[in-house]
């Protein structure tokens, strides 16, 4: 999905799939809720710049996608303040390039608004949500085309959801 807001966590597996784990910043582990929150849908914390503590953390999600498992991420690796989906990072998408395993790109739109970055202020907004068809990544050559298709996707539906 793309990522506009702290609320993109608990929206999605309301509306897509309630049994999801997902991908969090190490960051996250240390904000009361939050870090419950994640650990009740049995997250996966990275913490960027940490190599030993990555792998540790990819065995995990190994182990989630093994045992038929969802993975919620966010390929952006960061907020967007301003709406648009921004690049998404390098490997972002390379776990289930490389096991073969579907992705369901998730377009949101609104959720910026509803909590903005770096405050605590919720306001009232209206939220959009849009579910594409699953991809799969044996239909592309690379994973850098597997990438740019499910990014192309994932914009189109968000354009879809302002227009």
């Amino acid at each position: 999905a793309n990522h506009q807001s702290a609320f993109d966590i608990p929206l999605i597996p309301g509306y897509v799939y309630p049994e999801i784990s997902f991908i969090a910043k190490k960051e996250l582990s240390k904000i009361p809720g939050v870090s419950w929150f994640i650990s009740a849908l049995d997250g996966v914390y990275i913490e960027r710049g940490n190599r030993s503590q990555t792998a540790g953390a990819m065995r995990k999600i190994f182990r989630i996608l093994k045992e038929d498992g969802t993975i919620l991420l966010f390929p952006e690796g960061t907020r967007s303040t301003a709406g648009e989906i921004g690049e998404f990072k390098d490997g972002s998408l390379s776990i289930p390039f490389k096991l073969g395993v579907k992705v369901i790109p998730v377009a949101l739109d609104g959720t910026r608004n509803l909590l903005k970055k770096n405050s605590f202020l919720i306001t009232p907004s209206r939220i959009s949500l849009a579910i594409s068809k699953p991809v799969l990544p044996e239909d592309f050559a690379s994973e850098k085309e597997f990438c740019e298709g499910v990014y192309n996707i994932i914009e189109d539906a968000l354009e879809s959801l302002r227009n």
